[in-house]
């Protein structure tokens, strides 16, 4: 076959050999069966290949990868296109994902993903295949779990752009995620606080529902409870691990004092005898039993933010500091209902 060697001249071994001992590229152009094919060789540098179906294609495409040597700009991409999204989840879950705080549910929800495009190449995957996918996903759940969704993957291409070198593109990023769905506003009711009260099986149940209200603390916080951690006589728990990876002391009112004098204590120490999933399962019989409708149990975080804010005695500062909200753009959603609240009483 014809080859077309650039910067040799005149063609011949010795001029050849002496290109390739002196590091300049040598790009050949073959023809081939099905079209040309571009061969780059440099010293130092990886071997590439690629066919097109045209000869100046090719010429063009070695034109550029030479350009790109002499920058310092080259990248090799054969690896994102031998990688595929299934092994880059993998490897993405032992590296990082099994550091973080929540671990399995996030490594469930990348699974997910390995099962949508799993066999693609990363460097094959475009952002036409993440919009089918987020659209179709929006048609059987909410927008919220469909950016948790897009929020989980995007992580994947940025870490394999940034951590293994990989020239491609993060196509999550270049989409159009969904609109957020308006902050939950879900109060607790009186009646609703007393039917769960009612159904309550055991003493540590109650004990659960009063420490979520009067502490406004999150599940997993008050799950990681320890009683080595808890002083009543000083009325706080120490958390020495929370959300924000920050350790906080938390008050407790007399009621949470009260609650936590009337569980047992557990030879293992734990304050309470649930695991994460054993207390959300729980948690969701009780309300079915309850009768209680639309109830998470991150509504009694909301719940007892509101009720701390509406009460009048602490500023949002006080009311951060025993809640652990970071954001005062959030807590400024619950001084609304104080302001509602107040105008009530002005009148």
């Amino acid at each position: 076959s014809k080859q077309i060697v650039r910067r040799a001249t005149p063609f011949c071994s010795a001029a050849f050999l002496a290109l390739c001992d002196s590091g300049a590229t040598v790009a050949t152009i073959s023809k081939r069966e099905k079209g040309w094919q571009a061969r780059i060789r440099r010293e130092g540098w990886p071997q590439v290949t690629k066919t097109f179906r045209t000869k100046a294609e090719a010429e063009r495409w070695a034109r550029e990868q030479e350009r790109r040597m002499d920058a310092g700009q080259w990248q090799d991409s054969r690896e994102s296109r031998r990688l595929t999204l299934q092994e880059a989840i993998e490897r993405y879950i032992d590296e990082v994902t099994s550091r973080n705080k929540g671990a399995r549910p996030e490594a469930n929800r990348l699974r997910w993903w390995a099962g949508q495009l799993g066999s693609f190449a990363l460097a094959n995957i475009r952002t036409t295949d993440i919009a089918e996918i987020r659209d179709h996903r929006l048609e059987v759940v909410s927008s919220t779990t469909v950016r948790n969704d897009l929020a989980t993957l995007s992580p994947v291409f940025s870490h394999a752009i940034r951590e293994w070198n990989l020239p491609i593109d993060n196509p999550v990023r270049m989409i159009k995620w969904p609109t957020p769905k308006k902050h939950r506003d879900r109060r607790l009711s009186p009646q609703e606080e007393q039917a769960l009260r009612n159904t309550a099986l055991t003493p540590y149940q109650s004990a659960y529902l009063t420490i979520a209200i009067e502490t406004g603390m999150r599940r997993g916080e008050i799950l990681a409870m320890r009683w080595e951690h808890v002083d009543l006589t000083a009325r706080v728990v120490h958390l020495p691990d929370t959300k924000l990876s920050e350790p906080r002391d938390v008050p407790l009112s007399s009621a949470a004092v009260a609650a936590l004098q009337s569980i047992p204590r557990q030879i293992s120490g734990k304050v309470w005898p649930w695991s994460s999933e054993g207390a959300a399962s729980m948690w969701n019989r009780w309300v079915r039993r309850a009768q209680v409708e639309d109830l998470h149990f991150h509504d009694l975080r909301h719940e007892a933010t509101s009720r701390l804010v509406e009460s009048g005695r602490f500023s949002l500062t006080e009311v951060a500091a025993i809640t652990g909200h970071k954001s005062m753009q959030t807590l400024k959603r619950y001084a609304n209902h104080r302001a509602t609240d107040l105008a009530r009483r002005l009148s």
